[in-house]
């Protein structure tokens, strides 16, 4: 451990930035999809796993709507409503 502990890089700090949820995530045809829609802090490893859930999401209401505007904003409606519950707890105030 005290081995270790002199390979750490303690000059070297990762900033951490946060911000509540969003409602509007599209405009025209333009879409957010994982962090740029909803930021986590890391230490809830659920960001990769939202960006997952974005593109099925997205994907799923293109195929079954087929019509691109209605698609987009069944998709917002849907993934925003999930991410509130999800990003609200690790939003620092």
């Amino acid at each position: 451990m005290r081995e270790g502990l002199a390979s750490l890089w303690r000059e070297r700090r990762w900033a951490m930035y946060d911000r509540p949820p969003i409602t509007r995530w599209v405009a025209g045809r333009m879409v957010l999809t994982g962090d740029a829609a909803h930021p986590m802090l890391q230490y809830l490893a659920q960001g990769a796993c939202q960006a997952g859930e974005d593109a099925h999401a997205l994907a799923g209401h293109a195929e079954r709507l087929g019509e691109r505007d209605l698609a987009l904003k069944e998709y917002e409606s849907d993934r925003t409503a999930r991410t509130v519950r999800v990003v609200a707890p690790a939003v620092t105030r």
